[in-house]
């Protein structure tokens, strides 16, 4: 899933990504661009586990560390805090967060 930013009225700009891990492993990494073709791991989320519907946002702290820095809540028990798209806007508040 990629994250855009708005550049202007119409216009966005990919400023990163957000990719399942894989091997049955719930970790969805948050890439940021880093020049025209690259991307770098700037954190991940991850699940609560236990049947509770809520996603952990972790900031990358160094080559193989991260810090919890926020949470995704469910507003309802309907509510599905676990897809990839979910995912994406946390990679994207993660990475506004660094341009502040």
């Amino acid at each position: 899933v990629w994250i855009d930013k708005t550049v202007n009225y119409f216009n966005y700009v990919t400023v990163g990504k957000a990719r399942p891990n894989g091997g049955g492993i719930d970790t969805i990494w948050i890439d940021e661009k880093d020049g025209n073709w690259n991307f770098k791991t700037v954190g991940k989320t991850r699940p609560n586990g236990g049947g509770i519907n809520t996603i952990w946002i972790d900031k990358k702290d160094g080559d193989f560390n991260f810090k919890t820095v926020g949470k995704i809540r469910p507003n309802s028990a309907s509510d599905d805090c676990t897809s990839l798209e979910v995912a994406a806007v946390a990679g994207y508040l993660l990475l506004l967060d660094d341009a502040s």
